[in-house]
């Protein structure tokens, strides 16, 4: 078994198969956790598989829950690199599913291709090597980076790119770059690094080919004698929904959303050894905030080649990943994703909607009345008077560079502490008080609502509003809403909503911001322009149920919690 280890993973995974498919026993199942840069396993415990349908236990025929890793003991592990093994084909073998790797499983990368030189540029460091920059064949009007030898390269010039996921042969490469791959055994399933500098592929020269066949779009990699390896390094875009009132926040914290994904992807075990993902994101959460759809990029993962379906998705690893959430986040889809991923210019719109019992605006709401101070949000305004100013921290660091913004941040924040010893809570300052807005601050402060309105519900108990828009300031939803439901109590004048979304002068609304266990992130909208490169999304009807089966109940038992609620919201 430790001469397996050493092989090949993909050979000694069905080696253990084989052997185990016989057995007429119970093979005890060891669950491992993966330690910080791969350098512990721990054993977690002993127990049984279960049968799906009564719960008894049955004959252990497949290597679903085995590795090779669990047979070697964990001195011995310390010593050596950490192999990685796929737990997403783990845990379709647990369910009978054996499906052999391979890159016609799913959808083919291209892993030979030609492609045209965009850019170039030295290596930093390495004298001998140049990095190009060259088209996604596999994501049109996406990039790449690669490693070529340096030498009589140019930009126009046509090359072959190797890329992630293949298993070379000598000969294809030259100098540097053919050393690099020989330590490797000409193995190149995750992005390579140099020095610091992380690439996506490898350039060959195009006299590899013969001349008919030296063009874009096609793969050479059978003629080249390339062959496709069991595992890849992929990035991905993950979509969840979760529960708010169990986390503090989508990030920040050990208690965050992003923290329990974290730990559930370094559980099925395709993290690299020593990555620690950071995620990219399009929105953030405070503590107790909903969401139905929550979209993240990740760094690349170890992913296995048969685990993506012909439009992108990869199912086997969404179950794998909501076995270790346990209902509180829910995967509803993760699909594959170019390297040059950024998500920040594919987002055009997003969604929130804000759900609390009609009783919160009293015996006989004012729906009407409702509509029309959420009627004034729509368009670009300066919310100033809509966010926490000092938590706007892009804000902050441009005026602490001048004496007047340091004043103003200073005279803002005396404003509000005598509001609140004032008993701001009961009654409200006259608007003039507040310190005038500079001309800077009111256009970094400026955001543009495209909806906000009132949402027909087949609840009767509770009122769904919808604000629509492209981007949000800290609080900024909250305030909309408590604001608006102030002027439908008819607590708050709609002349001082308005002039509160003049954003001349501080007008403190703080007290109005409305709970947050009533705020749902309910969709972000991605620009097809920008984001071809997605799957369509059969996602929607797994998020709908979510909303219903998680999300609102989680919000009704928050409004029936009347003591944590400030007065005017009980």
């Amino acid at each position: 078994l430790r001469a397996m280890f050493a092989a090949s993973e993909g050979r000694a995974m069905r080696a253990v198969g084989c052997a185990l498919r016989g057995l007429e026993q119970d093979v005890p199942l060891v669950a491992f956790e993966g330690r910080a840069h791969g350098a512990a396993i721990k054993a977690r415990g002993w127990r049984s598989p279960l049968a799906a349908d009564g719960g008894e236990p049955r004959l252990w025929r497949t290597a679903a829950w085995l590795s090779v890793m669990a047979l070697t003991p964990v001195h011995r592990l310390r010593r050596r690199p950490r192999r990685s093994v796929c737990w997403s084909s783990l845990e379709a073998l647990r369910e009978g599913q054996l499906v052999e790797s391979s890159s016609s499983s799913g959808k083919a990368l291209m892993m030979a291709t030609v492609v045209e030189l965009q850019a170039l540029r030295p290596h930093p460091e390495l004298p001998e090597v140049v990095v190009a920059e060259v088209p996604d064949p596999d994501y049109p009007g996406q990039r790449l980076w690669a490693f070529a030898q340096a030498g009589s390269w140019a930009v126009g010039d046509l090359a072959l790119l190797l890329g992630v996921g293949a298993q070379l042969r000598p000969g294809l490469l030259t100098g540097t770059c053919e050393a690099a791959m020989a330590s490797n055994d000409y193995k190149l399933s995750r992005c390579p690094v140099a020095k610091g500098v992380r690439a996506h592929g490898m350039l060959a020269p195009l006299e590899l080919l013969p001349k008919e066949e030296q063009r874009p779009g096609l793969d050479f990699s059978q003629s080249l004698g390339i062959r496709a390896l069991p595992t890849v390094e992929r990035r991905v875009t993950i979509k969840i929904g979760f529960v708010g009132n169990v986390f503090r926040g989508s990030t920040g914290s050990k208690e965050s959303v992003e923290m329990a994904l974290r730990i559930a992807l370094h559980q099925v075990g395709i993290v690299p050894s020593g990555i620690k993902p950071p995620f990219m994101r399009l929105s953030r959460t405070d503590a107790g905030v909903h969401a139905r759809t929550f979209l993240l990029g990740t760094p690349p993962l170890r992913l296995s080649s048969s685990d993506i379906d012909e439009d992108g998705c990869c199912p086997n690893l969404v179950a794998a990943l909501n076995r270790r959430l346990l209902g509180k986040v829910q995967v509803h889809e993760v699909a594959w994703a170019p390297f040059d991923l950024d998500l920040s210019s594919a987002c055009s719109l997003r969604e929130y909607r804000y759900y609390l019992p009609r009783i919160v605006l009293g015996q006989d709401p004012d729906l009407e009345r409702l509509a029309a101070a959420l009627e004034e949000f729509v368009g670009e305004h300066s919310f100033v008077n809509f966010c926490r100013v000092n938590n706007y921290d892009t804000l902050k660091q441009e005026l602490i560079f001048s004496q007047e913004g340091i004043d103003w941040l200073q005279s803002i924040a005396a404003h509000s502490k005598a509001r609140h010893q004032a008993g701001a809570g009961g009654r409200r300052v006259p608007p003039r008080e507040g310190p005038d807005v500079p001309s800077m601050v009111q256009e970094m402060t400026r955001r543009e609502l495209v909806q906000a309105d009132v949402v027909d519900m087949e609840q009767e108990d509770l009122l769904c509003i919808r604000i629509v828009g492209k981007g949000f300031l800290n609080n900024m939803v909250r305030l909309i809403i408590g604001t608006a439901c102030a002027v439908a109590r008819k607590e708050l004048e709609m002349g001082e909503l308005q002039q509160a979304l003049l954003g001349e002068f501080i007008l403190d609304l703080s007290e109005l911001a409305a709970p947050p266990q009533g705020l749902v992130l309910y969709e972000q909208y991605l620009n097809q322009e920008y984001s071809e490169w997605l799957p369509q999304s059969r996602s929607a009807a797994a998020a709908d149920n979510f909303l219903t089966e998680k999300i609102l109940p989680a919000v009704r038992i928050a409004w029936g919690d009347w003591p944590s609620l400030e007065p005017r919201w009980r």
